[in-house]
């Protein structure tokens, strides 16, 4: 635990919904983006990082025509089981664990990008002063 409280105060930086958006439907907004940036390869151990069981994933799998919106249906089935629990940087965690930081790195640097997500205000390390 010691190792983990040092690592939330180096770089931990939470991403939040602008302007006080609804945050699940700001992170349903890019579940087609993270298609294309996780590649199809880690999908499956990315959705059991985040709590999905291999039936959900499958039937995820199974439930689509083109298989690249089987990661969307995946990531609904991780909303609608964890509700508010579901977040962008529980997602972003999960890549980092999976050793996919480039994805993460894409993901976070998109989300910023697109005005859609802001880092928390408050946060140490924050560009406002």
């Amino acid at each position: 635990e010691p190792a983990e409280a040092e690592a939330s105060h180096t770089r931990r930086r939470l991403l939040v919904p602008a302007n006080g958006a609804d945050p699940t439907e700001s992170l349903r907004l890019f579940f087609d983006y993270f298609a294309t940036a996780v590649s199809p390869n880690s999908w499956d151990s990315l959705m059991r990082q985040l709590g999905l069981t291999r039936n959900e994933i499958l039937l995820a799998r199974e439930g689509v025509r083109v298989p690249r919106d089987a990661l969307y249906e995946m990531l609904e089935t991780w909303v609608s089981n964890k509700g508010r629990e579901a977040s962008v940087n529980t997602l972003l965690d999960a890549l980092e664990t999976l050793g996919e930081r480039l994805a993460k790195e894409t993901i976070r640097d998109h989300l910023l990008g697109s005005g859609k997500y802001v880092y928390e205000d408050g946060e140490a390390g924050s560009a406002v002063s």
